[in-house]
């Protein structure tokens, strides 16, 4: 169905009425799409009832992305583990997704980038799908290693699987065709410095609203201790992070 999207929309006949309807054919999708929109983190102010009225009142770009995100989570459902489950994945995503979004218009990228923030932000932890899926024994040792510690358990995933979340995301991502900024962003949202061309882009803004909202959650570290201070520091902009967190909306309960 995003395959279909996307061909649709780089057509010149392409309309509200064919993409509510290419949305349409799957059902699972569908529900989920509708769910993610009548979220609080969309803020709208009527209820959505259908991917006719989602198309109207979001654009072409943001339910591109939003079915995207709806896919992937109602096929790769799995059970959770002890410390990491879909049902905190979710909303963890969709306020960093949102949250991206709104970074990105503070920073002035433009409007493509702010609809790939967005994009990146819902698919950021996809990884972490994928394992709990396929490689549930390796994932359940990390998160035994981290202790729950949300900044150690990239180094835990590396050490048992030899590969973390981020890299395993950023793959499929690329398998799939996303673009470089997408790729990039989830790939390196943990680690941005070590990005190969650092600069004020896509990566920044999910970098910044998943710090933010994992302190939102009240883990232990502060939103200081998750953010990339060299990162930010080189790209001039530890004087923003008050404004810029003030930008990134707080998770609102489901």
């Amino acid at each position: 169905i995003y395959t279909a999207l996307m061909s649709e929309l780089q057509s010149d006949t392409a309309s509200v009425e064919k993409i509510a309807r290419l949305v349409s054919k799957d059902v699972g999708i569908t529900a989920k799409l509708l769910q993610m929109v009548n979220s609080a983190f969309f803020g709208l102010p009527t209820q959505v009832e259908s991917p006719l009225q989602a198309v109207n009142l979001l654009g072409f770009d943001t339910v591109q992305g939003l079915v995207l995100a709806a896919g992937t989570y109602s096929r790769l459902e799995a059970d959770g583990l002890p410390g990491l489950s879909i049902d905190g994945i979710y909303p963890h995503s969709m306020a960093v997704g949102t949250g991206a979004q709104k970074i990105a218009k503070a920073l002035d990228l433009d409007k493509r980038k702010a609809q790939d923030a967005l994009m990146a932000g819902l698919l950021h932890d996809i990884g972490h799908l994928v394992m709990l899926r396929y490689f549930r024994p390796e994932l359940q040792e990390a998160l035994k290693l981290s202790g729950g510690v949300w900044s150690e358990l990239i180094g835990a995933e590396q050490q048992v699987l030899g590969a973390t979340h981020a890299e395993i995301g950023a793959h499929l991502l690329s398998l799939w065709g996303l673009p470089d900024s997408i790729v990039e962003a989830v790939a390196y949202h943990h680690v941005p410095s070590q990005t190969p061309h650092p600069m004020i882009d896509v990566l920044t803004a999910v970098h910044l609203a998943n710090a933010f909202e994992r302190d939102h959650d009240g883990v232990e570290e502060t939103h200081v201790d998750l953010i990339d201070n060299t990162y930010i520091t080189n790209l001039g902009l530890s004087e923003r992070l008050a404004s810029l967190r003030e930008a990134s909306p707080a998770p609102v309960a489901e």
